[in-house]
């Protein structure tokens, strides 16, 4: 009598641990299925980046932009309201260069370095962190941003592979574009406020002859006075400032010298459309070397 009640003890604990067991796993099953049928939740730190990623993602995730419109990437400071942002993510994506060091201090959620196999300039021993004014350096980044999402959510890779083949199309004609728009420019010398355009300049064949900020602060004295010199030798008529800084400084240099000013976009923040605002920064360069 003993031994059947065991058993039959023994049967009813079997199949309670059952339920228990498939209990859980329901449990825990409705938060992967949401994100598998409604896509992730995924922060990029800079403009470049999210633009980038929002053209490979399509409609399937929600991709947000971290840093705020106008803001300096370079001296951005975490507030409550950006860390509770970032604390509904699934997957925070970045440069992991200079321009979004910040990040280092996020801590909860998935973090990828998305510029892995770029070829990087190195500028006082520290990679340049522009390398989106470089179309061949972005379609690296869509490669890798094409593979991310492949290896989180397979099941919408021929999606994902179709938008990434558009971005990359699209990259290559406008490559193509620039060096032809570009090829008749007599003067290839740029002085800049802060040097953003290294890549550019590699790209297509200018010289940085001198900025008025280094990555690493201030020019000495004596720095500044090998850039006038240079400025004079070169019968420089322009320089180029960034657009929404406030500092003066490069109005006030260029006063001293007689420079016209010409202000670019960086790319760094902002929203609408990569092309139209490079397109913009183009026109602005062609306008700005034709000054006599």
């Amino acid at each position: 009598m003993i031994k059947k009640i065991f058993l039959i003890l023994s049967i009813f604990f079997f199949f309670f641990l059952i339920v228990i067991i498939f209990s859980f796993k329901n449990f825990n099953q409705p938060t992967k299925k949401f994100y598998k049928e409604n896509g992730f939740k995924i922060g990029t730190t800079i403009y470049p980046l999210y633009y980038f990623v929002s053209q490979i993602s399509g409609n399937k995730n929600d991709i947000i932009l971290i840093l705020p419109a106008g803001s300096d990437p370079h001296n951005f400071d975490l507030n409550p309201e950006i860390f509770k942002k970032i604390s509904q993510l699934d997957y925070l994506l970045i440069t992991g260069l200079d321009i979004d060091f910040w990040s280092s201090r996020i801590t909860g959620v998935k973090t990828k370095v998305m510029t892995q196999g770029l070829d990087l300039i190195k500028e006082d021993s520290y990679p340049d962190p522009h390398f989106w004014f470089s179309l061949k350096e972005n379609k690296k980044l869509a490669k890798n941003i094409l593979d991310f999402f492949i290896l989180i959510d397979e099941k919408n890779k021929d999606y994902y592979e179709k938008n990434y083949k558009e971005l990359i199309s699209k990259l290559e004609k406008f490559d193509e574009n620039l060096k032809i728009e570009l090829k008749d420019i007599k003067t290839r010398k740029l002085v800049l406020e802060h040097n953003f355009l290294n890549y550019f300049a590699r790209d297509y064949n200018f010289q940085i002859l001198g900025v008025l900020e280094k990555e690493n602060g201030d020019l000495t004295p004596q720095e500044i006075k090998n850039l006038i010199e240079e400025i004079k030798k070169n019968k420089i008529k322009v320089i180029f400032g960034e657009k929404f800084k406030t500092e003066g400084k490069v109005e006030n240099f260029a006063k001293d010298l007689n420079l016209k000013v010409y202000y670019l976009d960086n790319l760094e923040t902002g929203e609408g459309d990569f092309f139209e605002r490079y397109q913009e920064n183009i026109k602005i360069i062609k306008e700005a070397l034709s000054v006599k």
